[in-house]
């Protein structure tokens, strides 16, 4: 967790993405009221501040620890020229013009010019005490620090976050100056800053007593943040390698994209990773809230299944994230208008919109994205009040409210995450027992055809049993009849060659008898006679005639 020092640095490069998400999704009812803060604040300042106004004197008094440094209480000096040196500055032509109410007295505005801070500080206890100035925004290029010295004279720092991290006199991820007071003692100390983004000159002071618990409690929170955020990176990168769902990579990405913002934010990054690369914590700074929104967009459309449940406005959201993403990276490295807010705004409320969508159309899961992507709203929400310098709503939970806000977020965004995934699954079972159901009936099915076509092959081989006996008995039949009719054939035949033979015999037989009668028709006559007599009251013998036949066929 991070506390108001790396909560406040996250206002010079992450506001641009809070903001949008705020006003996207409580613009119905925030939006007005920040704007009449604006307006108030506007108001108040134009009419109640006097210019080229001195800034107060700031006591430490007995019992205290830490004090925030007002704008009331410094006074800022813009150099145009960025050639002003300490000992012009403490002339009178420019001490002058210092001024408490200075229009940029809370964050660099013209990135081309030099600004001078001045704070002076009255110690007002009777012992020593060693006090110390940290400023909020670690993402300052060059910052330098005049203290007095006991000779009168002014000794300077030269750090940044353009200069190596060994460049700090101390090792802590906020710049961090020494300030020696002896009782009542009264000292002006000056600060010079140098920066091509917008940094803020809010700062704070807290004694050496304080200084070393809250360093120790606030690197514990913050190993704590970093180590929650680490483990949800491997756990989901786990169950990634584990089930191949790409949405849980798609996680791990945005993630790690998170991670790297707030290492980049609060100044850890550069402190642990890259000390001695300056070019790196700035090309990270750069390019971090790109990344994050290239990722957030990658995994949000994905985890919403807006390709399937929106076809035509993911489309277009794709789109316009990618020119988004285009424009943010011109706008950083070339035109730097400072209007980054605007093209984060757009793709980031397609997103919200997008998920309130497929929240209405019945998809469970997007009211988890809804409900995290809400607790960061809430937290950027008391960012913005204490940017705009409205300390109603500033206490320990809304301070430390940015990483508990991702923390929950994270969390929450991992288990809805599960949640869709057991949803799929529950909807495969449910897919597969209906299937196996369906399986079921038809194996059911197949068994009472198999049993049918079963009967039926019986039923038929019953009957091909009894017409092959029918056929073989026919058969055998028909063979019979064959045999009796070649048999009766055979007799027929021979039957016939009989009486061929006979009839020829009788042909022939009868020719020569027609010619023996020729020759002797009386004999003829009287055998007829004869035998008519003869014969006459006696049966006839058979073969008589034909005997008499062969006789006389003989005697021929």
């Amino acid at each position: 967790m991070v506390t108001c020092t790396g909560l406040v640095n996250w206002a010079a490069l992450m506001t641009p993405i809070m903001y949008y998400q705020v006003f996207i999704r409580f613009s119905l009812v925030w939006r007005p009221l920040l704007v009449c803060c604006l307006l108030a604040n506007g108001l108040v300042t134009a009419q109640a501040a006097p210019r080229h106004t001195a800034e107060d004197t700031l006591r430490l008094q007995k019992g205290l620890g830490e004090l925030f440094v007002d704008p009331g209480f410094y006074s800022i000096l813009e150099d145009p020229t960025n050639q002003l040196t300490l000992a012009q500055v403490q002339q009178q032509s420019w001490s002058s013009r210092f001024n408490a109410n200075h229009p940029d007295n809370r964050a660099i505005r013209n990135t081309s010019s030099t600004y001078w801070m001045r704070l002076t500080l009255h110690n007002t206890n009777r012992a020593e005490q060693h006090w110390y100035l940290e400023t909020f925004d670690s993402h300052i290029g060059y910052l330098t620090f005049y203290h007095p010295t006991n000779a009168g004279r002014y000794d300077s720092i030269y750090t940044g976050a353009e200069r190596p991290f060994a460049s700090r006199q101390y090792p802590y991820k906020n710049f961090l100056f020494p300030l020696p007071l002896q009782a009542g003692q009264t000292q002006t100390y000056y600060l010079k800053f140098q920066s091509t983004s917008k940094t803020s000159f809010l700062s704070r002071l807290r004694n050496e007593q304080l200084l070393a618990a809250h360093t120790q409690t606030e690197y514990g929170l913050l190993g704590a943040f970093y180590g929650i955020l680490f483990i949800m990176v491997v756990y989901n990168l786990c169950i990634y390698l584990f089930i191949g769902e790409q949405t849980y990579l798609r996680y791990v990405l945005y993630v790690l994209s998170c991670s790297l913002l707030f290492l980049s934010e609060d100044g850890l990054g550069f402190q642990f990773f890259w000390p001695s690369w300056p070019w790196l914590n700035s090309l990270v700074n750069t390019g971090t809230p790109l990344l994050l929104l290239l990722t957030f967009s990658y995994y949000a459309r994905m985890f919403l299944d807006a390709p399937q449940q929106l076809p035509r406005y993911d489309r277009l959201t794709r789109m316009v994230v990618l020119i988004s993403a285009g424009l943010l990276l011109l706008d950083m490295l070339v035109l730097e208008t400072g209007l980054s807010f605007w093209l984060y705004m757009l793709p980031y409320g397609m997103i919200y919109y997008a998920a309130l969508q497929v929240y209405w159309k019945g998809f469970k899961p997007a009211r988890y994205f809804l409900l995290a992507h809400a607790l960061v709203a809430i937290s950027v929400l008391f960012l913005i009040t204490r940017k705009l310098g409205i300390s109603f709503f500033t206490n320990t939970f809304t301070v430390y409210s940015m990483n508990m806000a991702l923390v929950l977020e994270v969390a929450v965004l991992s288990y809805a995450l599960g949640d869709k995934i057991k949803g799929i699954k529950d909807a495969t079972i449910r897919a597969q027992e209906k299937v196996v159901k369906q399986l079921r009936k038809r194996h059911q099915a197949q068994d009472q055809l198999v049993e049918q076509l079963r009967q039926n092959q019986e039923l038929k081989d019953q009957l091909n049993s009894d017409l092959e006996a029918q056929v073989a008995k026919r058969t055998e039949e028909l063979r019979r009849q064959s045999e009796t009719i070649v048999a009766q054939n055979r007799e027929l035949l021979q039957a016939n060659g009989l009486l061929a033979l006979q009839s020829a015999a009788i042909e022939k037989l009868n020719t020569y008898l027609d010619a023996g009668f020729q020759h002797r028709p009386g004999e003829l006559a009287g055998m007829r006679r004869n035998r008519h007599h003869g014969n006459a009251g006696q049966p006839t013998q058979p073969g008589t005639f034909h005997d008499a036949l062969r006789q006389q066929h003989g005697q021929s």
